[in-house]
């Protein structure tokens, strides 16, 4: 199990633990084929077509430690769940370094950044 699934699971488990109601559902207000597992970083052409979200696909809290690559479209709809989203636990992370989201193949995809020493 990955950290972010770590924190995921744990996030979902303090929902449950105090009655998140319908507006906590995972689900509540993401588009259907994200539900469904849809891919949230493709497609893209070049690297100013890629960002980089802290929010877990499916989840509308900000629990990843290291970001992951999304396409700008994909991300503004991220984060409007995102601020929607109530009950959010902010995980304590590591700084994971410059990270930058860049289009390899059609897909986003998030690499540690070039020094620049």
């Amino acid at each position: 199990m990955t950290a972010a699934e770590a924190a995921e699971k744990a996030h979902q488990e303090w929902i449950r633990s105090r009655g998140g109601g319908a507006d906590a559902a995972p689900d509540a207000g993401q588009p259907s084929d994200q539900r469904k597992g849809g891919s949230d970083d493709a497609p893209c052409a070049s690297d100013a077509d890629c960002t980089l979200t802290r929010i877990a696909q499916g989840s509308c809290c900000a629990t990843l430690c290291s970001p992951r690559a999304v396409t700008k479209t994909s991300a503004a709809e991220i984060e409007k769940r995102g601020a929607e989203c109530r009950g959010c636990v902010e995980p304590l992370c590591r700084d994971p370094g410059r990270i930058d989201a860049v289009c390899r193949s059609g897909r986003c995809v998030a690499q540690p950044a070039a020094s620049r020493e």
